[in-house]
């Protein structure tokens, strides 16, 4: 069940996946529209990212939520029905007929959708203080590095590890832990 906005802030470790864990994140235009499709939500929602990773067939965060604001589940429906939109017309214009059935074939039981990309859930975990926080946030870094798609965690492009460890901001900005709310 979907929680009520909050007058509390909230910090949420979510993760979402492709439908049958189709890799099609592994492809960098894919990847690029889901992070301008969390830019364009972020401006709309009003939340902070404080870590992320995108892996070839999900998507791994924390988001922080200030006082009043939206919750993860509005969030999260913005972010995957517009992402969802542009990278099945960008797979459309590819002619990825292989991963347009799989999405094709998820939908068939649904009224209103013609296909599926995302998993109709997602996973969230309310994260409550700065140690567990910290750890999430390590655990996101070094998945790259376990899946074996980097020797380094700042070596995949598609991690916080960049912002958080080399100042990198160009694929995604997020936001120090210093700057939160609820962090004392």
């Amino acid at each position: 069940m979907p929680r009520e906005h909050s007058s509390r802030p909230t910090t949420s470790l979510v993760t979402t996946g492709v439908v049958e864990e189709i890799p099609v994140l592994s492809d960098g235009v894919c990847a690029d529209v889901l992070v301008r499709a969390l830019q364009s939500v972020q401006q709309s929602r009003s939340f902070e990212v404080l870590a992320y990773v995108i892996m070839p067939a999900y998507f791994r965060w924390i988001v922080h939520l200030g006082r009043g604001r939206s919750t993860v589940s509005d969030v999260m429906r913005d972010l995957k029905g517009q992402s969802a939109l542009e990278i099945m017309a960008y797979l459309e214009k590819e002619h990825s007929y292989g991963a347009l059935s799989v999405f094709f074939r998820n939908a068939k039981t649904l009224d209103d959708q013609r296909r599926r990309f995302w998993r109709p859930h997602f996973e969230e975990t309310v994260i409550g203080d700065l140690e567990t926080l910290r750890s999430r946030i390590e655990a996101i870094h070094d998945e790259p590095v376990r899946a074996g798609l980097a020797g380094h965690p700042t070596e995949y492009r598609y991690s916080s590890a960049r912002n958080h460890l080399l100042g990198d901001h160009s694929v995604l900005p997020v936001t120090p832990l210093s700057s939160l709310e609820w962090i004392a």
